[in-house]
């Protein structure tokens, strides 16, 4: 696939945004034509240079260069780029819980600047987040583009719907059937009667997903940190769910070593152990341990017991973490525990 016409802009980044072009590894599996790809081609590449600045790009279709025996042809585009439209000067309506200052120094665009689409969506996103911080998880940013007649500049006004500051009514907790909540509740930044500050929600939310406490089968994090309206237009919700799967894993390994000699064994890790919460039969421990979650689950503890007896060596280890001993506790104290044996054969020197 070939452009023609595209001078400003990065021609590789050009075809990464397209369906056609041939990847890495057509020369080993072939790439089919596919005409339906091309003619969405034309309109991909338009609106990429387009989103550029370039808004008065066109785009077409120039040529199909077939091979003589027809099993291969040459796309090649054709690019009208135009002008690129620069940012002239940008004012703001609707504001008054920040300052224009604010709002500029965290803005992508500015006057001089060019008009790319991809900086107007971080702008817009960079600005809910400023408000987020302030309690305005509402508000709601849209530019408004005045074009000049006789040059390729452009007026943006940014409309702000800021809406209504917001405190938190209360922090719920939702899906942890068997994971206690004051585990989950440690790891949150947030409480009730706070302002709202979606930056603190995301950073609980990161907190969570760093436990690998709550993921799918897949090992994909299951955790959402956002908030709820209620009835008090003031007051928001927090609403944390978490999906609470096991979180253990069990290995088995055997070899052999020049020096270890013959050596088999198993580990079991076992994250958010709970010590406490012993099996309610002992015909239904390991069901309730490693399948419904009911037994020595949900205290976010850690549990590592590694054994791996041999011929020449033997080694024994078992680990034991408590985080946060007293959940009252605003700096709560841990505990971890390690209890370890090595054992070696050696017949002669």
């Amino acid at each position: 696939v070939l452009i023609e016409g595209l001078t400003a802009l990065d021609p590789d980044d050009a075809l990464g945004v397209m369906r056609s072009p041939p990847g890495f590894w057509s020369w080993l599996v072939s790439k089919d034509f596919v005409r339906s790809e091309v003619d969405s081609d034309v309109l991909l590449l338009e609106n990429f240079v387009r989103g550029e600045g370039y808004l008065d790009a066109r785009v077409a279709l120039q040529r199909l260069d077939w091979s003589e025996d027809r099993s291969e042809v040459a796309v090649t585009m054709l690019v009208e780029q135009g002008p690129r439209y620069t940012v002239r000067s940008m004012r703001f309506e609707g504001v008054s819980a920040l300052t224009e200052v604010e709002l500029r120094a965290v803005a992508k665009v500015a006057e001089g600047s060019p008009w790319r689409r991809p900086d107007v969506a971080r702008t817009i996103r960079a600005f809910r987040d400023l408000y987020g911080k302030h309690g305005y998880v509402d508000a709601e940013i849209e530019p408004r583009e005045l074009y000049d007649e006789n040059e390729p500049v452009l007026d943006v006004v940014w409309k702000v719907t800021e809406g209504k500051q917001k405190s938190i009514r209360d922090v719920i907790v939702r899906g942890n059937t068997n994971t206690k909540d004051e585990v989950i509740r440690r790891y949150l930044t947030v409480e009730p009667g706070q302002i709202v500050d979606t930056s603190e929600l995301a950073w609980s939310e990161d907190l969570l997903v760093s436990l690998d406490f709550f993921t799918d089968f897949g090992g994909t994090p299951q955790v959402r940190v956002d908030t709820s309206p209620t009835p008090d237009p003031e007051k928001v919700d927090v609403v944390v769910d978490v999906n609470d799967e096991q979180s253990g894993q069990i290995s088995f390994l055997v070899g052999a070593g020049s020096d270890r000699g013959l050596f088999a064994g198993a580990s079991l890790d076992k994250r958010n152990f709970d010590i406490t919460k012993v099996p309610t039969s002992f015909s239904t421990a390991l069901v309730e341990f490693f399948g419904t979650g009911e037994a020595f689950h949900g205290g976010g503890q850690r549990l590592y017991l590694n054994v791996v007896p041999g011929t020449e060596t033997t080694d024994l280890d078992l680990t034991f973490r408590d985080p946060c001993l007293d959940s009252s506790d605003r700096t709560p104290w841990g505990l971890t525990t390690s209890l370890y044996d090595r054992t070696r054969e050696f017949s002669e020197y």
